[in-house]
Protein backbone atom coordinates (compact mmCIF):
# COMPACT_ATOMS: atom_id res chain seq x y z
CA UNK A 1 0.00 0.00 0.00
CA UNK A 2 1.32 3.42 -0.93
CA UNK A 3 0.29 6.74 0.55
CA UNK A 4 1.00 10.27 -0.54
CA UNK A 5 2.93 12.59 1.74
CA UNK A 6 -0.29 14.52 2.45
CA UNK A 7 -2.33 11.34 3.15
CA UNK A 8 -5.27 12.67 1.14
CA UNK A 9 -5.39 9.47 -0.89
CA UNK A 10 -3.77 6.09 -1.28
CA UNK A 11 -3.26 3.57 -4.04
CA UNK A 12 -4.32 0.00 -3.33
CA UNK A 13 -4.56 -2.75 -5.96
CA UNK A 14 -4.60 -0.39 -8.92
CA UNK A 15 -7.15 2.06 -7.52
CA UNK A 16 -6.84 5.51 -5.97
CA UNK A 17 -8.88 5.91 -2.79
CA UNK A 18 -9.56 9.54 -1.84
CA UNK A 19 -9.97 9.86 1.94
CA UNK A 20 -12.30 12.86 2.34
CA UNK A 21 -14.61 12.44 -0.62
CA UNK A 22 -14.69 8.62 -0.50
CA UNK A 23 -14.11 8.55 -4.28
CA UNK A 24 -12.44 5.54 -5.85
CA UNK A 25 -10.81 5.75 -9.29
CA UNK A 26 -9.22 2.86 -11.13
CA UNK A 27 -5.81 3.76 -12.55
CA UNK A 28 -6.92 2.19 -15.84
CA UNK A 29 -9.71 4.78 -16.15
CA UNK A 30 -7.33 7.75 -16.07
CA UNK A 31 -6.55 9.22 -19.47
CA UNK A 32 -4.60 12.26 -18.26
CA UNK A 33 -4.20 14.80 -15.50
CA UNK A 34 -4.27 18.52 -16.20
CA UNK A 35 -2.91 21.12 -13.81
CA UNK A 36 -4.62 24.42 -13.06
CA UNK A 37 -2.71 26.41 -10.42
CA UNK A 38 -3.29 24.40 -7.17
CA UNK A 39 -5.86 22.02 -8.66
CA UNK A 40 -5.61 18.93 -10.82
CA UNK A 41 -8.28 17.93 -13.29
CA UNK A 42 -8.40 14.16 -13.79
CA UNK A 43 -9.74 13.17 -17.22
CA UNK A 44 -11.35 9.72 -17.20
CA UNK A 45 -12.59 7.35 -19.85
CA UNK A 46 -16.10 8.14 -20.98
CA UNK A 47 -15.52 11.89 -20.75
CA UNK A 48 -15.86 12.23 -16.98
CA UNK A 49 -13.67 14.76 -15.19
CA UNK A 50 -12.85 15.12 -11.51
CA UNK A 51 -11.35 18.28 -10.01
CA UNK A 52 -9.01 17.62 -7.06
CA UNK A 53 -7.56 20.43 -4.89
CA UNK A 54 -3.96 19.17 -5.17
CA UNK A 55 -1.07 20.07 -7.47
CA UNK A 56 0.28 17.94 -10.29
CA UNK A 57 3.52 17.55 -8.34
CA UNK A 58 1.71 15.54 -5.68
CA UNK A 59 0.13 13.30 -8.31
CA UNK A 60 3.47 12.96 -10.09
CA UNK A 61 5.02 11.57 -6.90
CA UNK A 62 1.99 9.40 -6.16
CA UNK A 63 1.85 7.85 -9.63
CA UNK A 64 5.55 7.58 -10.49
CA UNK A 65 5.58 3.79 -10.02
CA UNK A 66 2.36 3.27 -11.97
CA UNK A 67 3.41 4.03 -15.56
CA UNK A 68 2.37 7.69 -15.56
CA UNK A 69 4.64 10.30 -17.13
CA UNK A 70 4.60 14.04 -16.63
CA UNK A 71 5.39 15.90 -19.83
Amino acid sequence: METSSQHFCQIVRGKIYFQRTKKIISLHEIIMLQGDINYSLIHLQGGRKILIPRTLKIFEELLENHNFLRT
